[in-house]
């Protein structure tokens, strides 16, 4: 859990067991309010091993190729986009995105090596 101006950023990993992929979810939760609401999903990739604060942006942090870390960078005072339209990937295929989302290199290198 993270707070950004009394705000609050979650996530959640679920792994269902050996055939289902891990399923990544990150929530934002507005100061004083019971409501989670998602804005960053991930089902198999990018794997996320970790989130962080940094300023105004939340920080996605990835596992790479041989042990490298890559970073997914959100601005989060856009954050009433990302509530509308959260970013959601299946196994590095982006299937929901918004205007305020800047796809990062490495995704795009990943899905042009996956296999389909």
């Amino acid at each position: 859990m993270l707070n950004w101006n009394d705000n609050v950023v979650r996530w959640s990993v679920v792994n269902s067991g050996a055939t289902t992929p891990f399923l990544w979810k990150i929530h934002f939760q507005r100061n004083r309010s019971k409501t989670k609401r998602l804005i960053f999903q991930s089902i198999s990739s990018p794997y996320i091993t970790d989130i962080s604060i940094a300023g105004d942006n939340l920080l996605i942090h990835c596992a790479g190729s041989r042990g490298n870390e890559k970073i997914i960078e959100i601005n989060i005072n856009n954050v009433d986009d990302f509530i509308d339209n959260p970013i959601k990937y299946r196994r590095s295929f982006l299937e929901q995105t918004n205007d305020s989302y800047h796809e990062p290199e490495f995704i795009s290198e990943d899905r042009a090596t996956s296999i389909k």
